[in-house]
């Protein structure tokens, strides 16, 4: 692209010129700032979803969730299908931690079975 000035405008032209270049400069910094940021967000974006990249410490957090959540399942769960059965009363369901514990080779994630109790009174 060629500017064309009048002949009061010729004054100026370097400093245009100049503006311009320094423009150009900065758009061509903002692409390359943007392309980076791009491309470390669709890496982020990739690793959230990729288990593998997990730590030890997100591991042991998002299990946890996962184990809260399981438990409050099963909880409702039992809650929901506990029979009535005549002379019984108080049955509770108690958890039991006490389960085998294995290893998920995939994972190299210790875990652990989660055991139930069943308690109750019988009426005499």
């Amino acid at each position: 692209m060629d500017l064309q000035f009048t002949p009061q405008e010729l004054a100026f032209r370097d400093e245009v010129r100049a503006f311009l270049v320094s423009i150009a400069s900065q758009v061509r910094d903002a692409q390359l700032k943007q392309d980076e940021v791009n491309r470390r967000l669709a890496e982020l974006e990739r690793r959230a979803t990729d288990p593998r990249d997990l730590d030890e410490a997100q591991v042991t957090q998002l299990l946890g969730e996962e184990t809260a959540r399981v438990l409050e399942h099963a909880r409702q769960a039992a809650a929901d299908q506990m029979p009535t059965i005549d002379g019984l009363f108080d049955v509770t369901v108690h958890t039991d931690s006490a389960g085998p514990d294995f290893l998920d080779e995939e994972t190299g994630i210790h875990m652990q079975a989660q055991d139930f109790r069943v308690s109750f009174n019988e009426a005499r």
